[in-house]
């Protein structure tokens, strides 16, 4: 098996234990809600970009795994119950560390901008 194959592999089964969809993991680890889509058919992202993707993963599973009521095995909590939308609301939260998180805000006009900390808002006027 190939290094892309096992990253691949190693995608879908997070996507798997965060209970997420492709479009938020890949937003989520990304910035790319097309991320993983792109994976399945057969793009081939940067090493860089993949170990970017592989610290930002372990993070949201060590955050998942932290949750409290979390009985480790399970999807749910420990009377059976998924906590609020399956529990992928809040991937971003949980993934963001340091200077790779991306802040994402409303503007005026009710459309979202994303920037990195620090850097000048392209919309405002």
């Amino acid at each position: 098996m190939t290094p892309l194959e096992e990253f691949r592999e190693e995608i879908e089964a997070a996507i798997e234990a965060l209970e997420s969809s492709a479009s938020t993991f890949g937003r989520t680890v990304a910035g790319d809600p097309g991320f993983v889509f792109g994976l399945r058919n057969g793009r081939e992202p940067r090493l860089s970009t993949m170990e970017r993707v592989r610290r930002r993963t372990a993070a949201l599973l060590e955050a998942r795994a932290a949750e409290p009521g979390r009985v480790e095995g399970t999807t749910g909590t420990q009377d059976g119950q998924v906590p609020g939308n399956n529990g992928s609301a809040d991937l971003s939260q949980q993934a963001g560390s340091g200077s790779d998180h991306i802040a994402t805000a409303t503007r005026g006009d009710g459309r979202n901008c994303r920037q990195r900390p620090g850097a000048q808002a392209r919309h405002e006027r």
